[in-house]
């Protein structure tokens, strides 16, 4: 037997890999530095297969147990089946590793330490509000009449949202979570991101309200407590999407599509469906949903939830549910969509349950939960719990809580568990820790190391000034000089020319793309359209309906495509554009220091880099994330800034192309019809393609005026350092005993480190 070890830091993002208690060699594909453990799982069982030469293997996994989750996953019988592997030939060990919740708890009493030997630092500060204040969305998207609004009600356990037969969401609601609240806090925002309405205890009329009148807010912020989350672990933001398929406003389609391609922050969707599944799904966003799926890392499948609503109307006659879970899982298939985690959950009884527990004195509420509470309790058929796609960990959850109901005589719970809906809440709570959670003490920590990096520079500095006066009095020239670069407008001019410079190359690299995304999108157009021309001058009615109507959808796919693929190079040219301004400060530090002269045998001792280290890092995270969705703060909230690029064909490709002609007619000429399309089409691209130059060059601009901005906060703190040091050497009295407090503090700086270390281990 092949004993193979893997230590896996998600912390850290490192493995370690012993195979029979050695390394594996250099060319091992087990080697995966800096590498998410989920990017490369998939792929364990058949490197093992291939690199350990045996029959049988053993393999132990030291980690959190999130993470062995996906091991357990990946090593199942299904997965192992369609490997051609036998599971017999595999033998899974967990070591358990620290979870994130004791990290988090170490980090805490860290900082707190950091913070009562710093004294007020508003760096430190910073850092820790970013900390506290992580919002993670969560968006809930459905085509008409999936019971999508039920469902964000049944979360909420209240009813907050309108809901009814047809599209009630017409406007964007975000609802955040927030522990200590004891109501629903409302503000709306009109599109230039202003509050125009706030409410301190918003009910449905409300929403109703904002929903059906004329003058509709462009989004709606709802901050209260979501019971099935703690705000500790994150700050969930429940997005209530409009569907593509309402009418009164075109650009709800592409409120969607942003959240199911936003390809950084890796939103959760939650895609609910009806009983009815074919009807009305939106093709273009399946094939969006298919596209990000198949995106490599097993957070591209594990990010996109299928909830199959309205399952509490099943009869017993009706075919066994494990097979109705069968057809969707396949019509998903057609769709792109393989391994679909599909949920199969009522809304409507979780929330009429949750509800009459809270409003004990409303009689017909009662009998509505109290009828549910019945028929799942009573109908094994309708136990949706049975079938959710859960992993063996929260599987074991759902049934302790499923066994103290029991014991407990609380039919209520038991039923709402067979509702299926909080299985589906232990599946979000799941992927908000495994990856959000974690990312957030990654970059919490991060941060503080930045911090205490700078302030041992800063320390060390001052130990150099106070252990020899004289020789700094005699290197003051050094240190002048430096304050007079970091004034001298020569000095600042000649930055200027080279951010001018490289903002305008970023803005000629995204340009050049464009062109190239283009060319294969237009080529591809024309050959489809051809295609129809070529069904010739006569074409019957009805086959020219189906041409016209499988044309169009053809595009819409098209538009899909080719908007994520803008996208994704907006976003990859953003961020290069964002780590070249942050290198070319880099070098204008560098070259501070190295041009700086030098007296007698001395030398500048400390770098001007590494006295704002702790800053400069922070501002590349700033950059990275700046420009492609701007944020504009209101208050306390933010508002996403619209993109107005990315309407392709909605306004220049009706369905008007289609059906009132044919109304008129039997027979279409085929070839009129195609050249009556094409420029159409033709000119809404070139349109779009022109807005998409403006919108690069926008946000270009944007993210180099912030990075302007941030350099004059990291020269200003060089010159407030400067001016410490002065202050340092002036104080020829008190030096001594300074000399023996900055020397404490430094050993107690160089500590950090190592604990911080410890903390991040598993």
């Amino acid at each position: 037997m092949k004993k193979v070890f893997i230590k896996y830091n998600p912390y850290l993002v490192t493995t370690e890999v012993l195979i029979d208690g050695k390394e594996p060699p250099q060319n091992s594909e087990l080697h995966h530095p800096q590498q998410r453990l989920q990017d490369w799982v998939d792929e364990l069982p058949d490197i093992l297969v291939k690199e350990s030469n045996s029959e049988r293997i053993q393999l132990i996994f030291h980690g959190t147990s999130m993470d062995f989750d996906d091991i357990e996953d990946v090593f199942g019988m299904k997965n192992l089946e369609k490997k051609g592997l036998r599971k017999e030939r595999f033998e899974i060990i967990h070591e358990q590793g620290y979870e994130p919740a004791d990290q988090e708890e170490k980090l805490i009493t860290l900082y707190e330490e950091i913070k009562r030997k710093l004294g007020d630092d508003a760096q430190l500060e910073d850092a820790f509000a970013a900390f506290q204040s992580g919002v993670f969305e969560v968006a809930v998207v459905a085509t008409m009449s999936a019971g999508k609004s039920t469902l964000i009600n049944a979360l909420l356990g209240e009813q907050l949202m309108p809901s009814a037969q047809g599209n009630c969401t017409a406007i964007i609601t975000k609802i955040r979570d927030d522990d200590t609240a004891t109501d629903w806090r409302l503000c709306a925002y009109d599109a230039d991101g202003n509050c125009i309405e706030q409410k301190e205890s918003a009910t449905i009329d409300d929403m109703r309200r904002h929903n059906e009148g004329e003058k509709k807010p462009k989004q709606v912020q709802l901050t209260g407590n979501i019971p099935f989350v703690s705000s500790k672990d994150m700050h969930l933001m429940l997005v209530d999407t409009p569907g593509p398929n309402n009418a009164e406003n075109e650009e709800h389609g592409d409120v969607q599509r942003k959240y199911v391609n936003d390809g950084r922050e890796k939103p959760l969707i939650l895609y609910v469906m009806k009983p009815e599944y074919n009807e009305g799904d939106s093709d273009a966003l399946l094939q969006d949903i298919a596209s990000r799926m198949q995106d490599k890392g097993k957070q591209a499948r594990d990010r996109f939830l299928f909830v199959l609503n309205r399952m509490d109307e099943r009869k017993r006659e009706d075919v066994p549910l494990e097979e109705e879970i069968c057809k969707v899982k396949k019509y998903l298939a057609k769709k792109g969509i393989e391994d679909a985690k599909v949920f199969p959950i009522s809304a409507q009884a979780a929330l009429d349950i949750r509800r009459a527990k809270k409003n004990v004195q409303d009689e017909e509420l009662k009998e509505d939960a109290d009828s549910f509470v019945k028929k799942l309790n009573k109908r094994d058929y309708l136990h949706l719990d049975a079938y959710a796609p859960l992993s063996g960990r929260l599987r074991a959850e759902i049934l302790a809580r499923m066994a103290a109901a029991r014991a407990f005589g609380d039919a209520a719970e038991e039923a709402l568990i067979h509702s299926g809906v909080p299985s589906l809440e232990l599946a979000i709570c799941q992927y908000v820790r495994k990856y959000a959670k974690m990312m957030r003490i990654k970059l919490f920590a991060s941060a503080l190391q930045n911090i205490i990096q700078e302030k041992n520079s800063l320390e060390t500095a001052k130990e150099q000034v106070l252990k020899n006066q004289e020789e700094y009095q005699r290197h003051q020239d050094q240190y002048n000089a430096l304050q007079r670069k970091l004034e001298d407008g020569t000095q600042a001019q000649a930055f200027e020319t080279r951010l001018q410079k490289e903002s305008e190359s970023a803005e000629e690299r995204a340009e050049k793309s464009l062109k190239e995304l283009q060319k294969p999108f237009e080529s591809e157009l024309r050959r489809q359209i051809a295609k129809v021309k070529e069904m010739g001058t006569c074409v019957p009615l009805d086959k020219a309906k189906k041409a016209g109507k499988e044309l169009y959808e053809y595009v819409e796919r098209m538009e899909a495509e080719f908007c994520v693929m803008v996208e994704r190079e907006i976003e990859s040219g953003l961020q290069k554009h964002a780590e070249q301004l942050y290198n070319e400060y880099r070098l204008m530090l560098k070259s501070m220091a190295s041009d700086l002269p030098v007296l007698g045998t001395g030398a500048f001792s400390v770098s001007p880099l590494d006295l704002v280290k702790g800053r400069l890092d922070n501002m590349k995270d700033l950059l990275k994330h700046a420009g492609y969705r701007k944020q504009v703060k209101v208050g306390e909230h933010e508002v996403e800034e619209e993109a107005e690029w990315y309407d392709l064909f909605h306004k220049f490709f009706p369905r008007i192309y289609i059906v009132p002609e044919y109304e008129k007619r039997s027979f279409v000429d085929m070839s009129e019809f195609a050249q009556g399309i094409l420029p159409p089409v033709q000119e809404a691209l070139h349109e779009n393609v022109d807005m998409t130059k403006a919108y690069i060059k926008k946000q270009t601009a944007y993210v180099t005026q912030l990075f302007r901005e941030e350099c004059q906060k990291l020269n200003a703190q060089l010159v407030a350092t400067m001016q410490d040091l002065d202050r340092c050497a002036a104080d020829k009295d008190g030096a001594a005993q300074r000399l023996v407090e900055t020397q404490r503090k430094l050993a107690w700086l160089e500590e950090i480190p190592r604990r911080m270390d410890d903390i991040l281990a598993v």
